[in-house]
């Protein structure tokens, strides 16, 4: 009984270290930050947005492209390496601009775009090669399958309308100091 016990131990303890997955350390990664350096990807219109990361290729001049995360029909942008190309995607591009790494693949703290247009948007950093592959950069699934949410302003309009309104409810039907018991 007791071998048996060791054997299933044994088995089971070696399956587990066989099964477990080994990940390996992803070498590209971009995030976006605000002006004040704080990793966010919720942006208002008219915000800096700052990009930070380790890319492979270092003192390398990459090109920074800020991109529809939908087309005009409601359908996202699925990104594949090796076959996403600046060529088919064209129409989604809103904004580029050029970033350098140092000599480890850094990208410091580095303003790349103004919000301008509301929308969810992912960025891809392109090593010049005009395809999307294994030493580019892209931050996207973060927010709705999208790198980063630029929040429309629209929505603080009625918001502060309807606080005006309760304001203003309130003050014709307060009750003078007089007439509280």
């Amino acid at each position: 009984m007791r071998k048996l016990t060791l054997i299933s131990l044994t088995i089971l303890l070696l399956s587990l270290t066989l099964a477990t997955p080994i990940f390996a350390e992803q070498e590209d990664n971009i995030e976006t930050y605000n002006s004040e350096g704080v990793r966010t990807d919720e942006f208002s219109l008219g915000d800096a947005v700052y990009l930070k990361g380790k890319l492979t290729l270092k003192n390398w001049n990459y090109t920074v492209y800020i991109v529809k995360h939908f087309y005009d029909d409601g359908t996202p942008l699925v990104w594949k390496n090796g076959t996403t190309k600046l060529t088919d995607i064209k129409e989604l591009v809103v904004y580029s601009t050029t970033v350098t790494t140092d000599k480890y693949g850094n990208i410091p703290l580095t303003n790349i775009w103004d919000c301008t247009i509301p929308g969810y948007y992912d960025i891809f950093v392109d090593n010049g090669n005009g395809v999307y592959g294994p030493n580019d950069g892209l931050d996207s699934f973060d927010v709705k399958g999208a790198g980063l949410f630029v929040i429309s302003e629209t929505y603080l309009g009625p918001i502060a309308m309807l606080l005006a309104c309760f304001t203003a409810v309130l003050l014709k039907y307060r009750r003078p100091l007089s007439l509280r018991g």
